[in-house]
């Protein structure tokens, strides 16, 4: 899960979130779900993105990707290639 506050506009399930990669421009994951996270002794709340991923490996490369303290790209899902 991935949590932080929304700058601006909406997240909902289904769009793709932008995770940064220092390589290559980034990787896309679909939103499966939007959560809230909270934690009750700091009186702090914000939102979470659960998304999507494909293997154990891919798993593992999500959990890599140093997120804290940036700010995501979220968009609507890319069509996939026969929609287009």
């Amino acid at each position: 899960m991935i949590y932080g506050d929304i700058l601006e506009g909406v997240v909902r399930a289904g769009m793709d979130v932008v995770l940064p990669l220092e390589t290559l421009r980034g990787i896309r994951r679909q939103i499966a779900s939007v959560e809230f996270v909270d934690n009750i002794g700091e009186r702090k709340a914000w939102l979470g993105l659960v998304v999507e991923y494909t293997s154990d490996e891919d798993l593992e490369s999500l959990h890599a990707i140093k997120l804290k303290g940036r700010e995501l790209d979220i968009c609507e899902a890319a069509p996939l290639e026969s929609e287009q």
